[in-house]
C-alpha cells in the first residue's frame, strides 16, 4: 500500500505554506523553459484547516504541448507520475516525502478542472463555517476509511459539488449585475451615435488564475 492511499488528519501546520513556496520555485526552475502558473491547493492551502499531511500543487501549464515534457522533466526532480487523463486533460505526480509528500496536478491553464479547485479554496477560505463543515466531514471520512483514500474522496464529492454550484451560481449573479453596472456606465459616458467596448469584471474563479 503507498503512503498515500492511506487517510490521516493532522491539525493545520503553518510551515506548509512555505514549503509550498519553495517547492513551487524549485518547480518553475525545473521546468524552464516551459512557462506554468503554480498554485496552492486542497486543505493545505486553507489557514487553520486540518488535511491530510500532503502538500497539492496545481501546475497550470500554457503550451499543453509541452505536458509530456514537463512531466519528464519533473520525474528527475523526484516526482512519480501516478496518472494521465484526457477527459478533462491532467497528469497527477506524486513527490514522496516521509513528513509531507507533494501532489501535483499538471493541467492545460484554464482548464476547468484545475480552475475548480481554486474556486473551492477560495469558497473556503472566505467562509469560515463552510471550512468548519468540510473540516468535520474529512474526520468522519477518515475514521470511516483509514486505509481507502479512494473512499475517503467519494465521500467529500457531494459536499465539493455543492460548493462549486453555490459559486457557480453566484458568479452567474456577480456577472449579471457587473454587465448590467457597465450597460449604465456606458448609456451615461456615451456621447448619441458612439459606440464603446463592454469589459466586465470577473469572479474571483477567474482572477485567482492569475494571484
Amino acid at each position: 500500500m503507498a503512503a498515500h492511499d492511506t487517510v490521516r488528519i493532522v491539525a493545520h501546520d503553518e510551515e506548509w505554506a512555505a514549503r509550498c513556496a519553495g517547492e513551487a520555485e524549485a518547480i518553475r526552475a525545473v521546468i524552464a523553459p516551459a512557462r506554468a502558473f503554480i498554485f496552492h491547493v486542497g486543505s493545505t492551502a486553507i489557514r487553520g484547516l486540518m488535511g491530510k499531511p500532503c502538500i497539492d500543487l496545481l501546475v497550470s501549464l500554457l503550451d499543453w504541448s509541452e505536458a509530456q515534457q514537463v512531466a519528464a522533466t519533473l520525474k528527475t526532480a523526484g516526482y512519480v507520475e501516478e496518472e494521465s487523463c484526457d477527459n478533462p486533460p491532467r497528469i497527477f505526480l506524486v513527490k514522496p516525502d516521509p513528513v509531507t509528500p507533494f501532489h501535483l496536478h499538471l493541467v492545460p491553464n484554464g482548464n476547468s478542472w484545475g480552475q475548480d479547485m481554486i474556486v473551492f479554496r477560495d469558497e473556503l477560505s472566505g467562509d469560515p463555517d463552510l471550512a468548519s463543515r468540510y473540516a468535520a466531514l474529512k474526520q468522519r471520512l477518515a475514521q470511516a476509511y483509514p486505509t481507502d483514500a479512494k473512499a475517503y474522496t467519494r465521500g467529500k464529492s457531494s459536499f465539493v459539488a455543492e460548493v462549486l454550484r453555490h459559486a457557480a451560481a453566484a458568479f452567474s449573479n456577480d456577472r449579471l449585475l457587473t454587465h448590467q453596472r457597465a450597460e449604465l456606465n456606458r448609456a451615461q459616458a456615451s456621447e448619441p451615435g458612439t459606440c464603446r467596448p463592454i469589459w466586465c469584471c470577473g469572479h474571483r474563479r477567474n482572477l485567482s488564475l492569475f494571484q
